[in-house]
């Protein structure tokens, strides 16, 4: 299932599974695409989590602060800060509220990056 390819730590498969259903035409749970981006989070695939709320917009779910989480919290811990940032002007944009979680790997990223002249 797809909540064990989230505690398993499979991301891999848990992707696998999103297209599969998507390709089959089966319908999603919002809560099984936060287990499928949690996964992708946990494998250290923010790209990955991304593309996954990019889908969640494209099938007309929308998607939450909890999904934004684990793809700011990757993509900020692997310095991609820009990245980020964007998305924490798609959320304002899409008046979904930033929480600490969101905002916190930004603000560490940021700063670490300004200590290296980025």
């Amino acid at each position: 299932t797809v909540s064990a390819c989230e505690q398993g730590n499979c991301w891999e498969r848990a992707f696998i599974l999103a297209q599969y259903m998507e390709t089959q035409h089966l319908s999603h749970s919002l809560v099984s695409y936060t287990s499928y981006i949690s996964a992708c989070d946990k494998g250290s695939q923010w790209l990955l989590a991304l593309s996954l709320i990019c889908t969640l917009a494209h099938i007309r779910m929308e998607p939450e602060v909890i999904h934004f989480n684990a793809a700011v919290s990757g993509s900020a811990n692997s310095q991609h800060w820009s990245v980020s940032l964007g998305m924490l002007q798609y959320m304002c944009l899409r008046r979904i509220n930033p929480n600490g979680v969101t905002e916190q790997p930004v603000l560490t990223a940021c700063g670490r990056c300004s200590r290296q002249m980025c």
